[in-house]
């Protein structure tokens, strides 16, 4: 295979994983796909003392629902960041292969150059 072809694969490529993250996060977001499920916490919550009685009232701060559901979805938007960096190095392999490398050489005493594609 010419180094062009596997420049251009790679690139593709990356660009390709790049989109798939960008536009599965975008549907997290938009409630159309559910973010992966990672977390699973109790509620937060705080007892407090009723006032003339031993008893203690149980009052809730943040619901189960809402701390899983933010911390999955803070989740899952670092999971596609790690994996459209992944595309990015790909995609910058492959620049790397299609783009020439130009070299200047200047000998000494002598004022001309030559220039050399690699």
């Amino acid at each position: 295979m010419s180094e062009k072809v596997v420049g251009y694969i790679f690139l593709v490529l990356g660009v390709l994983i790049i989109l798939y993250s960008g536009i599965n996060v975008y549907r997290v977001y938009t409630r159309k796909i559910s973010a992966i499920s990672l977390f699973h916490f109790e509620p937060v919550s705080i007892e407090m003392p009723v006032e003339g009685s031993r008893e203690r009232l149980r009052i809730e701060i943040l619901s189960e629902r809402e701390l899983n559901e933010t911390s999955n979805v803070i989740a899952h938007t670092i999971l596609m960041g790690f994996i459209g960096g992944v595309g990015y190095k790909i995609s910058k392999i492959g620049v790397y292969i299609l783009r020439p490398i130009v070299v200047n050489l200047k000998e000494k005493g002598e004022g001309v150059s030559e220039e050399k594609k690699i």
